[in-house]
C-alpha cells in the first residue's frame, strides 16, 4: 500500500517519468522503514551507553571506533557496489545494521559487544550511504532532482519523527534495550521492498581511484565534508547535551518528544526546499541556512530549559533542511559531470567526510580527561558552528546559477 502511494504521488508530480519512478517508489518506501527503525534507536544511543556506564571518553572511543571502520568501508563500498550494485549493497547494509541491533540490545558494560557493536554500525552506514548516493544520483530526474531528493528526505524525516517517540514510549514503559529489538523488525520488512526491484545500475563493472581529478574535488570535499562533520556532531552531541543537562527526569520520553516535534516542523519543509531549489536559487538558502545552523550550535550551551530546548531543536531541523537538501542537489548533479566514475566520485566523497569525523572524535577523545563533560560537548557545538560556516564553500554548478 505505501508503495501504492508513493508511485501515485511521484506519478502524478512528474508525468514525463515513464522509466524509474517505480524503482523510486520502492526507494522511498525502503528509506521510510529505514528512518523509522533508526528514529527508534539513532537519538538514544550517546545517553543508552552514558545510562549503562560507559563515560563521555568511552562514548567517543565508540565513534571512533565507528568512524575507523566508515573510512575503511566508504572505499570499500564502492568495488562491492560495482561488483553487485547498489540495491543489493544496500540490502546487505540492511542486514549488518540488524546485526548492530541484536549487539545494542545484548550490550552490557564490556568492551567486546559495545566495540563490535560501534564497527558493525560504522560498516552499515558506509554501505548504505555510497550505495544510495549512487543509486539516487543514477536514478533522479535531470531537471527535478532537487524536488524528487526533497520528497526523499520528507519520507525520511517523516519514519525518523515517528520513531523517537515510538522509541521514547517504550524506553519508558519497558528497558530500554527493548527498542532495538524493534528496530530489528523493522530493518527485517524494510528489505522485502528492494528485493521486488532490478539493479538501477550495470553490475561487474571495473572502477578505478586513479583517474579522478582530486584537485578538481577540492571544494566539492571541502563543502561535504564540512556538512558531515556538522550534522554527525549534532545528531551525537546535542541529544546527550539534553539528556544529562535540560530534561530532567524521564528523559527517554521527553528526548523522543522532542526529537519527533523537530523533525515533524522539518517534513512539509522538505518538499517545499527540494522545488525551490530546482529553480536554481539554492545557494542563497544554504547559505542562509548555513550561518543559522552555526548561530544556533553556539547557543546549545545555554538551554537548560524544555520550552527552550523545543524551540531550539525545532530551529535546528528546519535550517538543516536548508543546507542539507541544496548541498545533495549539487553532489548528485556534480557525480553526473564524472561519466564512468560516479563510484569513484561519491565514495570519496564519503571516504573524506568519514575521515574527518574520525579526526575530530579523536581530539574529543583526548579533550575528554582534560576538560569537563559539559565543556566537552561545548567544545563539539563549536565545532560544529565552524562545519556549519565552511558549508558555504561549495561552488557546485547546480547551485551557482
Amino acid at each position: 500500500m505505501l508503495h501504492n502511494i508513493f508511485k501515485l504521488f511521484v506519478h502524478s508530480s512528474h508525468p514525463w517519468r515513464h522509466i524509474g519512478f517505480d524503482e523510486l517508489g520502492k526507494l522511498y518506501v525502503s528509506m521510510s522503514l529505514r528512518s523509522f527503525a533508526l528514529g527508534i534507536i539513532g537519538v538514544f544511543v550517546p545517553f543508552y551507553l552514558f545510562g549503562l556506564g560507559y563515560d563521555f571518553q568511552a562514548i567517543a572511543l565508540f565513534y571512533m571506533v565507528f568512524f575507523v571502520a566508515r573510512t575503511i568501508m566508504d572505499l570499500a563500498a564502492a568495488f562491492m557496489i560495482a561488483r553487485i550494485g547498489p540495491k543489493h549493497t544496500i540490502v546487505i547494509s540492511y542486514v549488518t545494521q540488524i546485526i548492530t541491533s541484536i549487539l545494542f540490545a545484548f550490550l552490557d558494560n564490556s568492551a567486546v559487544p559495545y566495540l563490535l557493536a560501534a564497527l558493525m554500525w560504522g560498516v552499515s552506514n558506509s554501505l548504505f550511504f555510497v550505495a544510495f548516493h549512487v543509486d539516487f544520483s543514477k536514478i533522479k530526474h535531470s531537471l527535478k532532482g532537487g524536488e524528487e531528493y526533497g520528497l526523499i528526505t520528507a519520507v525520511e524525516k517523516f519514519g525518523m519523527a515517528m520513531g523517537p517517540l515510538f522509541g521514547g514510549i517504550a524506553a519508558t514503559l519497558f528497558e530500554p534495550r527493548y527498542i532495538f529489538v524493534v528496530a530489528f523488525v523493522l530493518l527485517l520488512i524494510s528489505i522485502v521492498p528492494l528485493l521486488k526491484t532490478p539493479e538501477p545500475t550495470k553490475t561487474k563493472q571495473h572502477i578505478s581511484f586513479r583517474g579522478m581529478n582530486l584537485r578538481m574535488m577540492k571544494t566539492d570535499m571541502i563543502a561535504y565534508t564540512a556538512s558531515c562533520l556538522e550534522n554527525n556532531l549534532r545528531a551525537v552531541l546535542w541529544p546527550l547535551y539534553l539528556s544529562l543537562f535540560a530534561l530532567g527526569s524521564g528523559v527517554y520520553l521527553k528526548l523522543g518528544a522532542l526529537s519527533s516535534l523537530g523533525l515533524l516542523a522539518s517534513v512539509a519543509g522538505s518538499f517545499a526546499v527540494g522545488k525551490f531549489i530546482d529553480t536554481h536559487k539554492g545557494k542563497s538558502l544554504l547559505n542562509l541556512s548555513a550561518v543559522g545552523s552555526a548561530i544556533i550550535h553556539l547557543f546549545r550551551p545555554f538551554v537548560s530549559t524544555v520550552p527552550f530546548a523545543f524551540f531550539l531543536n525545532t530551529a535546528s531541523e528546519v535550517a538543516t533542511i536548508g543546507h542539507q537538501i541544496p548541498l545533495h542537489k549539487g553532489v548528485y548533479d556534480a557525480a553526473d559531470d564524472h561519466p564512468g566514475y560516479r563510484i569513484t566520485y561519491l565514495s570519496i566523497l564519503e571516504f573524506v567526510g568519514s575521515s574527518s569525523k574520525l579526526l575530530v572524535w579523536i581530539m574529543l577523545y583526548v579533550a575528554a580527561p582534560l576538560i569537563s563533560l559539559e565543556n566537552s560537548l561545548e567544545l563539539g557545538f563549536i565545532i560544529a558552528a565552524l562545519a556549519s560556516l565552511m558549508i558555504m564553500t561549495q561552488k557546485f554548478k547546480a547551485l551557482s546559477v
